[in-house]
């Protein structure tokens, strides 16, 4: 039994089905399929009842999911106290609402000082992230919308806009700018990484009725992969092109909506201030 997947089987018990607690691990169904019957062939009993798109914890699982998240507590009790017995560094932990941000800022952590442990996470929505900072599960919060409250600090840190990926020889490459209603039906390949972004965008389709055929990749080399071969469009964005390759083969238009355009958000406690002041300066120089 492994750390691994007590982490996945308290997710899964937190998701109505496996897609979707596969999207928040950002791995496959299939895999994590896997590593759930693995797990209830080692603990000799079915954690779950299984309906055709459901999933639902059994007596069994409530128990199995208290002695997880104590074992998994504890776990990480005991590596945060030997890291930073061992390093007396000043560990800092950041939660972003979408990959692009994160992935940007990234290697711009790299300059801080030695002392310094940065840890990243994702998060779902702005509510979640007012949250983690308030009960103290993080240090910095990435939103897109600043998080209002009296003892928070929130301010603007970044901007992106929205590219649609294009083949060359795709229709829509001859144009200079594309709007959302411009892209079905033809179909959209997406990396499996999910956020605050991809959802503003795909809410507009919902709203104005626009059927938008997409398929997911949940691989990032794969997605690659897939890209430079295929004729399908893809949404990228100015924050992503920093960390994302399309080839040579693609045009990369801007998209002019709304919707295509975001804000992100630095939001912090008060009385941290201080204690964040160098990787706020890093972040805000990046």
């Amino acid at each position: 039994m492994e750390l691994r997947q007590l982490k996945q089987f308290c997710i899964i018990a937190q998701s109505d089905t496996l897609t979707q607690a596969a999207e928040k691990l950002f791995i496959s169904q299939p895999a994590l399929s896997t590593s759930l019957k693995n797990l209830e062939i080692e603990l000799g009993v079915s954690l779950f009842d299984r309906k055709k798109n459901a999933i639902k914890l059994n007596k069994n699982g409530e128990k199995a999911l208290q002695y997880a998240q104590t074992v998994l507590a504890k776990a990480d009790e005991m590596q945060d106290y030997f890291r930073q017995l061992a390093s007396n560094r000043h560990s800092l932990r950041l939660a972003f609402c979408d990959a692009g941000p994160m992935w940007y800022l990234m290697p711009h952590f790299a300059l801080l000082p030695e002392d310094y442990a940065v840890k990243n996470s994702r998060f779902a929505d702005s509510e979640n992230g007012l949250q983690l900072l308030l009960d103290g599960s993080q240090d910095i919060v990435i939103s897109s919308q600043p998080l209002l409250h009296e003892h928070i600090i929130s301010r603007e840190i970044l901007s992106d806009q929205a590219l649609l990926s294009v083949p060359k020889h795709h229709p829509l490459a001859t144009y200079n700018t594309l709007c959302l209603n411009d892209i079905p039906p033809y179909t959209v390949l997406q990396l499996n990484v999910k956020g605050h972004f991809l959802a503003q965008i795909t809410a507009y389709f919902h709203r104005h009725q626009l059927e938008l055929p997409i398929e997911y990749e949940d691989d990032f080399i794969n997605f690659q992969q897939r890209l430079t071969y295929s004729d399908s469009l893809s949404f990228s964005s100015r924050l992503a092109q920093t960390y994302r390759n399309d080839g040579g083969k693609r045009l990369l238009i801007p998209l002019t909506d709304e919707a295509c355009y975001i804000r992100y958000y630095v939001n912090y406690l008060h009385n941290n201030s201080k204690t964040l002041e160098k990787v706020l300066r890093v972040m805000e120089e990046a």
